[in-house]
């Protein structure tokens, strides 16, 4: 048996490291990591579209917009403990639309391959 250690020292973390964009389909939302936040200069008010490649129907991306159509963003919690607000938008017909172009499926609250 080979056994590969992680540990704090050779792994990152997704909560600050890179730039992350979490997807909480039981609740339709999506939700910026302090990375994220700082790279797309985020504030409570601006609005994002959500991109799908037609070409490429797994592929997708966010852009910030200023256009009145764009998904809000809003301010979801500000922890005392850290410096970095957390933002959400929500669209449970945009989470159920991306799980599906994935082929992933929802069962007991965890997403699986198909």
């Amino acid at each position: 048996m080979k056994l590969k250690k992680f540990d704090l020292a050779n792994t990152i973390n997704l909560r600050t490291d890179i730039p992350l964009l979490r997807i909480n389909v039981i609740h339709g939302t999506f939700g910026f990591n302090k990375s994220a936040v700082e790279l797309l200069k985020l504030q409570s008010g601006d609005k994002l579209n959500i991109l799908q490649d037609q070409e490429k129907r797994k592929d997708w991306y966010i852009k910030k917009t200023n256009s009145k159509d764009g998904f809000p963003i809003r301010l979801y919690n500000k922890s005392a403990a850290s410096n970095h607000p957390s933002f959400i938008i929500d669209s449970i017909y945009m989470t159920k639309l991306i799980l599906n172009s994935l082929n992933l499926t929802l069962i007991k609250n965890q997403s699986i391959l198909k």
